[in-house]
């Protein structure tokens, strides 16, 4: 009995010092249903999202409307829901020259998030090429196409927000020392009971 209760704390102990550092690579939010309904150009076009978690985000993709061509166009992140504010870092999209091809720009700098909502907005004067936009139902919940500084309720750009969810912060030397202490504490109280109910049988 004594080797089954240690061996089970040995694992719940281990369980919790593994998962301060885990991190998956993952679609952090994203709208893209299959209904593209028309293209937008404008040097301020942007979206605003939401991230359900803390993440570090590290790559944006969109994609290329009817009007295509070769080039690039630069764009900001903002910690904002409408691309105002300093910009926390920029990014480059680079253009596929192709109908619907989907476009990865990475972050110059990675960003460690909090959860909350963000956004991110064209900033360069390059506006020869249009983006795609969706209209479907149900629109995207956690923000809003923006134009020009202004959301659009009701349209979205069709775009991923790619990164990392952060792994929650492991436990120090003493926070393991007491969660040991803890389970000690509730074997010992169930062994007690099991005994005092033992000598009242």
């Amino acid at each position: 009995m004594k080797k089954t209760k240690y061996s089970l704390l040995a694992k719940l102990l281990l369980g919790s010092m593994l998962l301060g550092g885990v991190a998956n690579a993952a679609i952090l939010t994203e709208y893209s249903n299959a209904n593209q309904d028309f293209d937008m150009v404008s040097t301020n076009l942007g979206q605003s999202f939401t991230l359900p978690s803390p993440a570090t985000v590290t790559d944006i993709v969109l994609y290329e409307g009817t009007v295509t061509g070769n080039g690039s166009d630069t764009y900001s992140l903002y910690s904002s829901a409408n691309c105002s504010g300093g910009a926390l870092t920029t990014l480059t999209m680079t253009w596929a020259n192709s109908v619907n091809s989907a476009m990865t720009g990475t972050l110059v700098a990675p960003q460690s998030l909090a959860a909350g909502t963000y956004s991110f907005c064209k900033t360069s004067n390059n506006n020869a090429f249009s983006i795609r936009v969706d209209t479907s139902a149900p629109t995207y919940a956690g923000g809003d196409l923006i134009d020009t500084g202004a959301p659009q309720v009701g349209l979205d750009l069709t775009f991923q927000v790619l990164g990392t969810v952060n792994a929650a912060a492991p436990l120090s030397p003493k926070g393991y020392i007491a969660l040991a202490l803890s389970f000690l504490g509730l074997a010992w109280y169930g062994n007690r009971r099991r005994t005092l109910n033992a000598n009242h049988l």
